[in-house]
């Protein structure tokens, strides 16, 4: 799926996105925004414009899905990954995954600034 559809998908599934994300436990919320925070500044890095935006809708919504959670004292849904898929949290695993892969990859391009780098990530 290319960016620009993911992008209309995203605003357009907004009120869906954020409900269905209000439902996840606070720690994965707070581990989806921090990798959504992560691929933000590797977009900015290297300048990809498209991935930028809807990284950025991915932020508000999982940031709006915090608040939403808190202010109407939602319950965890601790089977909700089994019961439901979004496009949207598919996109996250694999934001995820190919974070995994670079990190590898950096620590193997060069071990000695990758591993001080690793560190501040955790």
């Amino acid at each position: 799926m290319s960016y620009i559809s993911q992008i209309t998908n995203a605003l357009d599934k907004e009120i869906e996105n954020v409900a269905f994300l209000a439902y996840f436990p606070v720690a994965k919320l707070e581990k989806k925004l921090q990798v959504v925070k992560q691929q933000i500044l590797i977009a900015e890095k290297n300048n990809q414009l498209q991935a930028l935006d809807l990284l950025k809708i991915w932020e508000q919504q999982i940031s709006d899905a915090r608040l939403l959670k808190k202010q109407l004292e939602i319950d965890d849904n601790l089977d909700l990954d089994m019961q439901l898929s979004l496009p949207e949290i598919e996109a996250y695993e694999m934001i995820e995954k190919r974070q995994e892969l670079m990190k590898q990859k950096l620590l193997k391009d060069n071990p000695i600034e990758a591993k001080s780098k690793h560190k501040d990530l955790f």
